[in-house]
């Protein structure tokens, strides 16, 4: 990224990068999209040592 004229990139940018490629799908439990995008673009989520598919 920093070839592409990001001065810094930190943790924030990275977080972002990843919720904006898909990687992370961070919406309420509550969002009506959230399932959506669970159904329409599967992906590994790892919680406590395990994969969960």
């Amino acid at each position: 990224m920093k070839k592409r004229g990001f001065k810094y990139v930190g943790p924030v940018t990275i977080y972002s990068h990843l919720q904006a490629c898909g990687i992370i799908n961070d919406h309420d439990a509550e969002c009506p999209r959230r399932q959506k995008v669970i159904d329409e673009y599967p992906t590994v989520t790892k919680r406590k040592n395990e994969e969960v598919y």
